[in-house]
């Protein structure tokens, strides 16, 4: 490595990467992923560019030196800024450094292990960080080779400032430091930091309460501008600066925005919302789904700070600000990431105003207006373009009349096509309650309890109708009515339900009834209740046997399902199992990677007692039965069967 060229050479053409991404997908142990790892195409993507960071590595849109004499082509501008402070924090501890390799721990949050050649070629150095695992140069190797440069060693490093004593002793020196330093030398000395740092300055200023909001708005358009001059090439950001681009986007925005919500500046916040949507429309960027999602969350968190800190003139003010910007015509980027701007103003606007019932009658006209505006627009297959925001803003109205205590009558007039969503179905069996028709409202939850919500986004999830009819269960009615309600539950499991349900029901039976009852309640259960389910039970409570014999009786599918708790007990079916994919895969493979394959599950019949004669048979019966296909006799020798 040491007479690699100054020259780094060119990165793979976009379509080499896919296919290097599915060969890594099948085997990630090439870049240290699990082989039983499920991964995405980009993930693998970025694990091999993990592996490959000798050959490419991100350097703000340039391809620059990769030696380690010329080390600071390596990193971007905020890298090396951070990787600085790291140094001049005490953070890096050099451990060892001979004439080839120099090892060290930088203290983050929590302490990393580093390792940088002394010569030859940077892309040997290595951190355990997770910056560093998705293919990035990352700070802690920056900050060791600033104390490598600065000449640092064991002695004058300190090992970790996050240790007690040395924190204390750190904070002490500070302290005598500040009461060294006259009132006018340490306004000038602060002064001159902010002039020198603008993110400094920001923090300065935010902590004094002092907030420009022009300037902010300013800065955020420049930030935009000279991210894009820098990362774009010919109108889009390529894939292979889009990590690099999206985490300085992020972290230069939080910057400008940070004091808006020290201050808890409504009106600032919303403003600089708005610029944030509007600039995005201006970015062109490969992987745009991942960019805008992720760009799209501290929006929606922002907005929703705003909503918490506004008062009702504030509220109203932000509802005509969204609203307003819905109306706008999208920008000429629309087909790439208009609609995620879109639903994420649209999904904030109709979960958060209606609940206010100062705002009802304002986000009940403004819905009119949009149902209006929003016509059946059928294709030719019958699917309606405009029915999702149709129902979206029907659902939004539904829930301003019920935040002004409207009546059952007047909700099940306006929730006319709603019905089978579960946001519907509550608010419904909400005005019941308040109307103290609790039968009623628990009948509605029953009759409805496969109905699902359309939007269910993160932590945001809103409870299931089957969560809230548990939950009404026990606070209106006896156990005994709940026993019945978990037996019906179990028996006629509704659509979405999990396993960890299915679990949770079971056991919270199992508790009402008691020990004495519940050997003939779960008798007369596991006789009624439906396979799958029943699978589920008996694997919760470890019933084996029990377990061996249903999945038998209804066919033996879901023994693979099954396998860490069976096989040691069944082995023998397991055999068999393992044997019948062996056989299919050999009598259905056309090519050598077929052949490979088929040749690997074979391969596995050998794990159990006897198998291996058995393997070994097949195979030469499989040989025998294709004399023409040398190639796969070639894949079961490699694997150690004697054909």
């Amino acid at each position: 490595m040491s007479t690699m060229s100054t020259q780094c050479p060119p990165p793979f053409h976009p379509a080499v990467w896919l296919r290097i991404a599915t060969c890594v997908s099948h085997f990630g142990a090439k870049a240290g992923v699990p082989f039983d790892t499920q991964i995405s195409s980009r993930y693998a993507l970025q694990h091999f560019k993990a592996a490959s960071t000798r050959y490419y590595v991100p350097n703000n849109g340039r391809e620059g030196d990769l030696m380690i004499e010329n080390w600071r082509g390596a990193f971007t501008d905020r890298i090396l800024e951070r990787g600085r402070n790291c140094w001049r924090n005490g953070q890096v501890a050099i451990k060892t450094a001979n004439d080839t390799t120099c090892s060290a721990t930088v203290a983050g949050t929590q302490v990393y292990r580093v390792s940088v050649p002394m010569s030859g070629a940077l892309a040997r150095a290595t951190c355990t960080c997770p910056h560093f695992a998705k293919g990035n140069m990352c700070k802690h190797i920056a900050a060791v080779l600033y104390a490598l440069e600065a000449g640092d060693s064991n002695e004058t490093c300190v090992e970790s400032p996050v240790q007690d004593t040395q924190d204390i002793s750190s904070r002490a020196n500070r302290e005598n430091i500040l009461d060294m330093m006259s009132e006018d030398d340490l306004r000038g000395f602060v002064r001159e930091l902010m002039g020198e740092d603008e993110r400094l300055e920001r923090r300065v200023l935010s902590r004094m309460g002092v907030v420009d909001l022009k300037q902010a708005k300013s800065d955020l358009r420049k930030l935009t501008t000279d991210l894009m001059r820098t990362y774009e090439h010919s109108g889009m950001i390529d894939w292979r600066y889009s990590l690099d681009f999206e985490n300085e986007y992020l972290a230069g925005v939080d910057d400008i925005v940070e004091p808006f919500r020290t201050t808890q500046d409504v009106d600032g916040l919303m403003e600089l919302v708005v610029v944030r949507l509007m600039q995005l429309q201006r970015i062109r960027i490969d992987d745009s789904d991942g960019f805008f999602s992720t760009a799209l969350y501290p929006v929606r968190d922002d907005m929703k700070k705003a909503f918490i800190w506004a008062d009702v003139k504030q509220r109203r003010k932000m509802l005509q600000t969204l609203n307003s910007f819905l109306q706008k015509k999208p920008g000429t980027n629309r087909n790439d990431m208009y609609w995620f701007l879109e639903d994420c103003v649209q999904g904030f606007l109709l979960d958060a105003f209606p609940t206010d019932p100062e705002l009802a009658q304002d986000v009940i006209a403004m819905a009119d207006s949009r149902i209006a505006e929003l016509p059946a627009q059928c294709n030719d297959r019958g699917y309606d373009r405009n029915g999702a925001d149709r129902r979206q803003w029907k659902m939004g109205r539904l829930m301003a009349l019920s935040s002004t205590d409207a009546s059952f009558d007047e909700l099940t007039e306006a929730a006319d096509e709603l019905l089978g969503e579960a946001k519907a179905v509550r608010v419904l069996s909400d005005a019941l309650l308040r109307e103290g028709r609790v039968d009623e409202a628990l009948g509605m939850l029953r009759d409805n309890v496969d109905a699902f919500d359309e939007r269910r986004r993160g932590d945001d999830r809103p409870p299931r109708v089957v969560d809230r009819l548990i939950e009404l269960t026990e606070q209106y009615k006896p156990v005994a009515e709940r026993e019945v309600l978990l037996t019906w539950l179990l028996q006629n499991p509704p659509g979405k339900c999990s396993a960890k349900d299915l679990e949770t029901w079971y056991d919270a039976l199992h508790g009402l009834t008691g020990e004495q009852s519940w050997s003939q309640t779960r008798g007369a259960l596991m006789a009624t209740m439906p396979a799958g389910a029943k699978q589920t039970c008996l694997a919760h409570e470890d019933s084996l046997d029990e377990l061996y014999e249903c999945i038998m009786a209804d066919g033996g599918g879901d023994l693979w399902k099954y396998e860490s708790l069976l096989s040691d007990r069944y082995p023998q079916a397991y055999l068999e199992l393992y044997l019948d994919q062996a056989r299919f895969e050999l009598n259905n493979s056309r090519d050598r990677r077929e052949y490979n394959r088929a040749a690997r599950a074979l391969k596995k019949v050998v794990a159990f007692e006897g198998g291996f004669e058995i393997a070994q048979a097949e195979a030469e019966a499989v040989v025998a039965a294709n004399p023409r296909k040398t190639a796969l006799a070639d894949e079961l020798r490699k694997v150690g069967f004697a054909v």
